[in-house]
């Protein structure tokens, strides 16, 4: 954890003014983008759900966007959906054999779990210092492959 020296030191260095607009701005580029990946990835049999997928990423994005500014190294990070993982999403809807409320829950459920089995995959890259045999591979390729994991693992 920070000491609270370095934490005072941090925020004051901060421009709150311009961070909040910063923030404003992308938080309404996040918020389009959010509504298009949810309209990409719930089609076919989940179209009557859009709003509730688009819900459940605005969630799992203001958790995520959360934790990584109270644990992250940078002062306010702000984290959405790579489209690796947005296309993993898309396949793994179209695999489920259900139709309707049965459909929808069954897809959210699996997404949860492959996020949980993800963010758990990273922590144990992170706890075991093997963060240094990744460092060439982009953000975006890692976790698109430790979300296929994470599907392979929960199918």
């Amino acid at each position: 954890m920070r000491s609270s020296e370095d934490l005072k030191a941090k925020t004051e260095q901060l421009n709150v003014p311009s961070g909040l607009l910063v923030g404003l701005i992308r938080g309404l580029t996040i918020s389009v983008s959010l509504f298009a990946l949810a309209s990409i990835v719930f089609t076919g049999e989940l179209s009557s759900h859009v709003l509730q997928g688009a819900g459940m990423f605005f969630i799992g994005t203001a958790i995520l966007s959360l934790f990584l500014a109270i644990f992250g190294a940078f002062p306010s990070p702000i984290s959405t959906t790579p489209i690796p993982v947005a296309l993993i999403m898309i396949l793994a809807a179209q695999s489920i054999p259900l139709e309707g409320q049965a459909l929808y829950v069954t897809y959210a459920m699996t997404i949860i779990g492959c996020a949980l089995v993800t963010g758990m995959l990273f922590l144990a890259i992170g706890q075991l210092r093997l963060a240094n045999f990744f460092r060439f591979v982009p953000f975006n390729v890692a976790a698109g492959a430790l979300a296929g994991s994470s599907i392979a693992i929960s199918r």
